[in-house]
């Protein structure tokens, strides 16, 4: 595993660096980390990767791989095109020998509760990327639009009373 520190200009954090789908990615594994993730380069950012269970951020970025598409109006999953560094489906090569039925099914039940749990952290909002243009089109059109909110908001009075 490769070590190096952010480069800022305060007393360096020693992140710890995973590689998987082609990148070297931060490992954010202890509250350390968490806690200097502000400090750490933006270049990195884009190959980021943490668990989200009970994270909640007011807004979100997902990407939609490869591993969920629209066909003919029907979600599809795609075990295979899912990082291999995926854990958490790990054992679903063997389950697919053994049991293709099972195996499809519980590949989908994760790949769908994935982009729902990281869909739902944002509390304000959530951007989308879809590698899958119709899948973008869908859900574009699923959605409500956005509506012209602008906050009340009361003038400031300086005058004496």
């Amino acid at each position: 595993m490769l070590r190096l520190p952010a480069l800022t200009a305060k007393p360096a954090h020693v992140w710890t660096f995973f590689r998987a789908g082609g990148f070297d990615q931060v490992s954010l594994t202890t509250a350390a980390d968490i806690a200097a993730v502000g400090d750490l380069d933006l270049k990195l950012w884009a190959a980021l990767a943490c668990p989200v269970k009970g994270l909640e951020f007011d807004y979100v970025g997902v990407i939609i791989g490869e591993d969920l598409r629209i066909e003919s109006g029907a979600l599809i999953t795609d075990h295979t095109k899912r990082a291999k560094s995926d854990a958490s489906l790990r054992g679903i090569k063997s389950m697919m020998k053994a049991d293709p039925e099972r195996a499809t099914r519980v590949a989908d039940e994760i790949i769908r509760n994935t982009y729902r749990v990281l869909m739902t952290r944002g509390m304000k909002g959530c951007y989308v990327f879809c590698a899958d243009p119709a899948l973008a089109s869908y859900l574009r059109a699923g959605l409500p639009q956005r509506s012209a909110y602008v906050p009340a908001v009361r003038p400031l009075s300086f005058a004496a009373e």
